[in-house]
């Protein structure tokens, strides 16, 4: 069986090597907004209609408050950038967003105006994440996208009325967008308090002098992913062992058997009758915001014994919960959901708990199904799979688990991608004559005509593995290492 022979440091410090002296090298870009606008709100009457208006080619991004005859007039600005020639995965190093002043000004309205210029309130801005997708051409205040408060940063109130904010710090933004691309459509400045009188007002991207549009300056390096250094591994292959060794004592209770795989690799799985039956791990100690990320193989059955099923758990709190409708849930700080309807019954599904300490995540089939802010999430007691307390006799499993898999860090999108892919059922038809010489790690059946194989590929190999000279074409399922 597979054993993992590198620690977390050394592997830490073999990509930082090649990062250095290969070919990991850094990629710097610089990026001008591909969209922006400039969206107000009126309160005046008559004037309603200023909050329904595009402004995409106003030359200005403002976030300020006025007035207009005594009634509000409010301005945000919003602006995305093209971050499509990025790949997935990459590690962003530096993103650093320059804003550039009005110049020339040839009226108050081109202006910051701040309490440091006496009269004025702050003009102190959040920078924020944009969640959804919007358009430059139909953009307003009425229908303007939601924002997320996950590492926004703020812009300092200004100094003087003509100041530039050069290299603003929005690497995790940036990160956040490259990892979570249907969350990240750009930036929303708005004042931090949203009452006049105040302004800070910057170019837009349409304004006659290219050199101040605004600048997006991003590095990023591409590193290798890996999934070989999880903490925990039970790959309940015949046994209940630890591949990786760290962790000893798991025992079970109850009617736990073993099943087979989603290979249909027999004795390679555990199910769960969904009466009073579990497997006891041990107390990993993660503790409260530290990120952790957790994988399974689940093959529930139809209808779970009491409307959920503990995939596994610890208390009320840690737990990894399975509804009868199609949905996962767990409640470290109140209830996160999965999408609904996504996990399949009588069906293998890959799930997946994630957590960076700052945000939690549902992955299904390596696919995002819900995420949301959180900092406190832990694993760090000693839990069970198929229930959440041993004492407890609600909420047990009907089904069966396997390949569970435990990293003391938040997998990054690549690594989630080549997780599920590693470990999905992958089959391909090949020559039977093109057999010798096949990988022993792949795991085959042949036809009856030994015409072709079948090759279901990553697999651990058996022990005694068999040479294709000696390999009996059947629809049986064999092993096989292309020695013959």
């Amino acid at each position: 069986m597979k054993r993992y022979s590198f620690n977390k440091f050394l592997i830490i410090l073999g990509a930082l090597f090649i990062c250095s002296f290969s070919g990991y090298s850094q990629t710097t870009l610089t990026l001008n907004p591909s969209a922006d606008a400039w969206i107000r709100i009126c309160e005046k009457p008559g004037y309603e209609y200023i909050t329904t208006t595009n402004y995409q080619t106003i030359i200005r991004n403002h976030a300020s408050e006025w007035t207009l005859s005594g009634y509000r007039l409010g301005d945000r600005a919003i602006m995305n950038f093209d971050l499509s020639s990025i790949p997935a995965g990459a590690v962003i190093t530096s993103a650093r967003l320059s804003l550039y002043s009005q110049t020339p000004q040839p009226s108050d309205d081109y202006k910051h105006r701040s309490s440091a210029m006496g009269g004025y309130k702050s003009n102190a801005c959040y920078l924020e994440r944009v969640t959804e997708s919007w358009s430059e051409s139909t953009v307003t205040w009425a229908n303007q996208p939601p924002t997320t408060t996950d590492n926004r940063i703020t812009l300092p109130a200004s100094t003087a009325p003509d100041q530039d904010y050069l290299n603003l710090d929005v690497t995790a933004m940036v990160q956040d967008m490259i990892d979570n691309p249907s969350l990240g459509h750009g930036f929303m400045m708005r004042l931090v308090n949203e009452q006049y009188y105040t302004r800070m007002a910057f170019c837009s991207r349409e304004h006659t002098d290219p050199t101040r549009h605004p600048k997006l300056e991003i590095t990023y390096s591409i590193v290798e992913p890996t999934i070989d250094d999880p903490i925990g591994h039970w790959l309940f292959n015949g046994d209940i062992s630890d591949e990786t060794g760290n962790y000893s004592g798991v025992s079970i209770s109850g009617n736990v058997s073993p099943t087979t795989d989603r290979n249909d690799k027999p004795n390679s799985a555990y199910e769960f009758d969904g009466s009073y039956d579990y497997i006891t791990m041990p107390d990993l100690n993660i503790y409260a915001g530290n990120p952790f990320t957790i994988s399974s193989w689940i093959k529930p059955a139809s209808g779970q014994p009491t409307g959920y099923g503990t995939i596994m758990g610890a208390d009320y709190n840690q737990r990894l919960l399975l509804h009868n409708n199609n949905f996962l849930l767990t409640q470290q700080n109140g209830n996160f959901f999965s999408n609904y309807h996504e996990v399949n019954f009588d069906e293998w599904n890959h799930i997946m708990y994630w957590f960076n300490g700052t945000e939690e995540r549902w992955y299904i089939n390596g696919v995002l199904h819900g995420s949301r802010a959180i900092s406190n999430a832990r694993w760090d007691k000693t839990f069970y799979i198929g229930v959440f307390q041993s004492s407890n006799r609600y909420y047990h499993f009907k089904g069966s688990i396997d390949d569970i898999r435990i990293y003391d860090r938040a997998l990054s999108s690549a690594e989630i991608t080549l997780l599920y892919n590693t470990e999905s059922k992958v089959t391909t038809k090949i020559p039977y004559s093109e057999a010798i010489g096949l990988n022993p790690i792949h795991y085959i059946s042949g036809s009856a005509d030994k015409t072709f194989v079948q090759s279901i590929s990553p697999r651990e190999p058996l022990d005694s593995l068999i040479p294709v000279s000696n390999f009996q074409a059947s629809e049986s399922i064999q092993y096989f290492d292309g020695l013959g």
